[in-house]
């Protein structure tokens, strides 16, 4: 008879809360626990798609300023919006001074190739988009660009200086060329970054 008047009993209300709050306790554990591993794979994500829209669009300038070589006449000129001076004989700190100045958005014009195909880099600041133009079509190379900026070392070996604009006409070809990207995350889940590459020229 006893045993019978203990089952018929069931949990009294401190145990219902007890356990109710173990529950709740368990659930906001897990959702929080789900949360965090579902934003670092946001995070991770979104870190993986920018290096690999830099990488993209540093790999096409790369080959196309190394083809200059092969063209018959070739030819390079740049501007630079922001005109304030960097002239030093480290590329660190050129790099250095070119991020003080807030990383000006360039524009750099070109003819490379056997074709001596025209060739212009340029960012369209309303889409913050870089664009590429060749032979009178355009076409985005990156997204989510805040700046594109371009210095050019001298092949004068007594001046040995990088320089923020460049005009192959009056100055011949450069010897190597700097380019620093700054990219975002369009979803804001990540910084900007600049993201940068040296080209070398025979």
């Amino acid at each position: 008879m006893k045993m019978n008047r203990w089952h018929k009993q069931g949990f009294s209300l401190s145990e219902l809360v007890v356990v109710m709050a173990i529950l709740s306790i368990v659930t906001i554990s897990v959702y929080t626990s789900f949360r965090t591993v579902a934003m670092h794979y946001e995070r991770n994500n979104a870190e993986v798609k920018t290096v690999e829209n830099a990488r993209a669009a540093l790999n096409d300038m790369t080959l196309r300023f190394r083809d200059l070589v092969s063209s018959g006449t070739p030819f390079i000129q740049s501007y630079a919006v922001n005109t304030a001076p960097v002239v030093t004989t480290s590329l660190d700190s050129a790099a250095v001074l070119l991020s003080l100045r807030g990383y000006g958005q360039d524009s750099v014009y070109f003819l490379s190739g056997v074709d001596e195909s025209e060739y212009r880099y340029f960012i369209d600041t309303a889409n913050r988009e870089l664009m590429k133009y060749k032979n009178g079509t355009v076409e985005p190379l990156a997204f989510g660009v805040d700046s594109v900026s371009f210095l050019f070392y001298s092949r004068d070996s007594a001046t040995n200086e990088w320089l923020p604009q460049w005009d192959s006409d009056d100055m011949g070809m450069p010897r190597s060329i700097y380019i620093a990207l700054t990219l975002r995350d369009e979803t804001n889940r990540i910084e900007s970054h600049t993201y940068t590459t040296l080209v070398t020229l025979p």
